[in-house]
């Protein structure tokens, strides 16, 4: 507003000189001091507009400013909202996370249980929860189950609870899956009690076991006829008596598993025949050997003393009598020394030794044959052993079956000959020893009375 005074103070001190259209300067300066008078009294209300003006945009200004710093500390409180919920929704997502774990970890409880529970189960119930066990295992187990999938995994989980309570108390169910012993597909009913099953019709009744396979089935291993019985009155009737294994059929299985004699000798192959031509042999050589050397007997020394007193008295009939009386080799090693009594030392003592000589094949007949059957029967049963493992390996390698059950019964075939090898060699090895004692005992008996005579027959001659 100070612009037009200054621009008039400017026409009045610098135009004056040249004027302005002809008129007085008096009326210019009075003209301009009304125009100046006119300008003052509208700058005077202009600032009255502007102070107004300014009191009312004052008052707006802190208006605004109070508005602002409402806004601000809205803002502030949205923030704060928004971090808060930002926290919130990570511990949500932390916590959903977690969640989805334990349902994968739950779910892959399920399906380590169906596992088990599949393993577990008797072979009889396999067809009954082949389905629930495949919708289990449709799951990958990598991701979190779906709400379908976790309802399923606790339908079966309800399922298997169920099935317990009814194993428990025991229950029958039809079957047309069972193997007869001929392996012929049997159709009746079963009875499962706990770890036990039983399997019954008009013809067959008996305890259920697996079948080797492969596949692996229930087969039905018949009892005898008072135990087939009392399953099939159990089954029909629901109360009665019931065979049970405490092994849980272990005991039974090695029972079936059990040969006969007869049988193990067919197994053992052609080498099994000279194990049991020796044993025999060497058997019927030792019992008639053990009643050779045991019936015979040291004379007592009174039998050596009456001879040697009545050979010196001169009466040689009656010790030769005497002589006769005696059993065994010692009789006519006891005829020799009185026949030759009064002969020279050394020739009564190489008469004796050869008689001694003459005993001692006759006291050691068929030792040497179990000494070799000891010794022969490990060898030959070893060798069928080789024998019937090379036929096994090479079965295997022909028919390419790697079945280990058809490799445990083939070496258990080949080792056969092995036992009846041992069998034969250890009573032989035994019998042996105590008939080799007892001929050396005997043969060191006849030295000792034969020196004893020789040394009698001297001191009569000093």
């Amino acid at each position: 507003m100070r612009f037009p005074a200054i621009l008039l103070q400017f026409f009045i001190w610098v135009l004056p000189p040249f004027g302005l259209s002809g008129k007085p300067v008096a009326q210019v300066n009075a003209e301009a001091r009304q125009d100046l008078d006119i300008a003052v009294r509208r700058l005077a209300e202009q600032r009255k507009t502007i102070a107004e003006e300014k009191v009312e945009l004052s008052r707006s200004a802190n208006q605004t400013k109070e508005l602002a710093k409402t806004k601000r500390r809205d803002l502030d409180r949205r923030q704060r909202l928004k971090d808060n919920a930002s926290l919130e929704l990570d511990k949500l997502r932390e916590q959903n996370r977690k969640l989805e774990e334990d349902l994968t970890y739950v779910s892959n409880l399920f399906l380590d249980y169906s596992s088990e529970f599949d393993a577990t189960i008797d072979i009889i119930e396999k067809s009954t929860y082949s389905n629930a066990l495949k919708t289990l295992r449709g799951s990958t187990g990598n991701e979190a189950p779906t709400p379908e999938e976790f309802a399923a995994e606790f339908r079966f989980l309800q399922t298997a609870i169920d099935r317990l309570a009814k194993v428990t108390g025991g229950y029958r169910f039809p079957s047309s899956s069972i193997l007869g012993p001929e392996g012929i597909v049997q159709t009746g009913t079963c009875l499962l009690v706990g770890p036990y099953s039983f399997f019954s019709n008009e013809t067959l009744a008996g305890i259920v076991q697996t079948d080797p396979g492969p596949p692996l089935r229930p087969k039905v291993l018949p009892l005898g006829k008072s135990q087939s019985d009392h399953i099939r009155d159990f089954i029909l009737h629901g109360k009665g008596e019931l065979p049970f294994d405490p092994t849980q059929n272990d005991a039974l299985q090695i029972q079936t598993a059990k040969r006969s004699f007869f049988d193990e000798v067919r197994a053992g192959g052609v080498w099994i025949w000279p194990i049991l031509i020796f044993a025999f042999v060497s058997l019927i050589g030792a019992l008639v050997k053990v009643v050779e050397v045991f019936s015979i007997h040291n004379p007592p020394a009174e039998i050596l003393e009456e001879v040697l007193a009545k050979v010196q008295s001169g009466h040689s009939t009656a010790a030769r009598d005497l002589a006769e009386q005696v059993k065994g080799p010692f009789r006519p090693l006891l005829e020799s020394a009185v026949e030759f009594a009064r002969s020279r030392k050394v020739l009564l003592e190489e008469i004796l030794f050869e008689k001694i000589l003459e005993a001692q094949p006759r006291l050691e007949r068929f030792l040497p044959f179990i000494a070799v059957t000891a010794a022969a029967s490990p060898l030959l049963g070893l060798l069928g052993t080789v024998t019937g493992m090379i036929t096994t390996f090479s079965q295997i390698r022909i028919s390419g079956n790697s079945d280990i059950n058809s490799l445990a019964s083939g070496i258990s075939e080949a080792l056969v000959t092995t036992k009846f090898g041992l069998i034969a060699a250890i009573p032989a090895l035994v019998l042996h020893a105590l008939l080799s004692r007892r001929v050396q005992g005997l043969l060191a008996g006849m030295e000792k009375f034969s020196t004893a005579f020789v040394n009698g027959m001297e001191r009569e001659r000093e």
